[in-house]
């Protein structure tokens, strides 16, 4: 027995026919969570929004006579692909427990990483290729709607533990990475979302408050240390965010400007210390093992950038390199945006 569940049909698929008998849940802050440190200091509202409903929705699901559930986000409608969700259901493992409709990732395991994720694929090279029509999804994003089991509702509410640490998609993923939890998603999404108001206008705009407003501005509804933060790929299970590169480049430009044994210790220092506050979260994250991997991703780049920063030096200094005026002005740029993600500590 299926049973539809839907989140804030005002603004989705409530005239969809197929849809008869559905539930209709209101997304709306439930208060059946806690905040992770980082959390309280880096979640927007409609983060905290988005996994309160969930967790709702899960709880309440479990209660039920029901064996599955499919839910639908909100602005999500169903493509011409979902009429053949039964015959799709064919080819999916016996004993799955969490199914994506539609995400980011949930693509064929070949296409190429786009940053702007132009096609609503978030980079991924860790995807495995189950058939024709279903992956397991190494680390899904951007959902549009899913299917659950009664069983992969008890395990993604104890692989969350009622906290909310980043918006939902990350904390979905994260929990859909852990072997625990039976994963799969088809290749082909029967979702879309529907964002009436995106567009190069809006796109400009975000951009223009990103440069403008500094730390306290947003992207897509996110201060811009989430966006430092975003997921970019996964590298044998290490996350890669936008700010891990953006470290990599930095470690370049102090290579260049200190390529000196204090330069050297002074960065590795400074390094040290960031990854010491990553460290303070460790104890509110369900994935230890893989934060741990991955602070250490970030640190090896940073130091690998500074060493190529300091034999770009000596080319400067031989008169090889000149550095531009756009180039210390892109780098500026980078070392302002930083504070986006250092400022969520303080």
């Amino acid at each position: 027995m299926i049973t539809y569940i839907i989140i804030d049909p005002d603004r989705g698929v409530q005239n969809t026919p197929f849809l008869k008998g559905a539930i209709y849940v209101e997304r709306k802050d439930y208060g059946n969570y806690r905040l992770t440190p980082f959390c309280k200091n880096s979640c927007t509202p409609e983060m905290i929004i988005d996994n309160s409903t969930h967790l709702y929705i899960w709880n309440h699901f479990i209660t039920t006579g029901k064996t599955k559930a499919i839910v639908i986000m909100e602005n999500s409608k169903p493509n011409n692909n979902f009429k053949h969700l039964t015959t799709f259901m064919e080819y999916v493992p016996d004993g799955w427990e969490f199914l994506y409709l539609g995400s980011g990732g949930s693509c064929e395991s070949k296409f190429s990483a786009d940053y702007l994720v132009s096609k609503g694929c978030a980079s991924n090279s860790e995807n495995v290729e189950i058939n024709d029509y279903v992956i397991k999804p190494a680390f899904p994003l951007l959902h549009g709607g899913y299917m659950i089991t009664k069983r992969g509702a008890k395990k993604m509410l104890a692989c969350m533990d009622s906290s909310v640490d980043y918006y939902l998609g990350y904390q979905l993923g994260m929990c859909a990475a852990n072997g625990n939890l039976k994963t799969y998603a088809f290749k082909d999404k029967l979702f879309y979302r529907d964002h009436p108001n995106d567009g190069p206008k809006k796109l400009l705009t975000d951009m223009a408050n990103v440069i403008t407003g500094g730390y306290n501005s947003k992207y897509d509804n996110r201060r811009l240390g989430n966006v430092l933060s975003t997921p970019i790929m996964t590298v044998h299970k290490c996350v890669v965010t936008s700010w891990t590169v953006l470290l990599f480049f930095l470690g370049i430009l102090v290579g260049i400007t200190s390529p000196s044994s204090k330069g050297l210790i002074w960065w590795t220092a400074f390094n040290a210390f960031l990854q010491s506050l990553e460290a303070i979260n460790l104890k509110y994250t369900f994935q230890k093992h893989h934060i741990v991997r991955s602070m250490l991703l970030e640190f090896l780049l940073a130091m690998v950038g500074y060493w190529i920063g300091t034999t770009v030096s000596r080319d400067i200094q031989n008169g090889d390199y000149k550095l531009t005026g756009l180039n210390l002005l892109i780098i500026g740029y980078l070392v302002f945006s930083r504070l986006g993600r250092m400022y969520v500590y303080m």
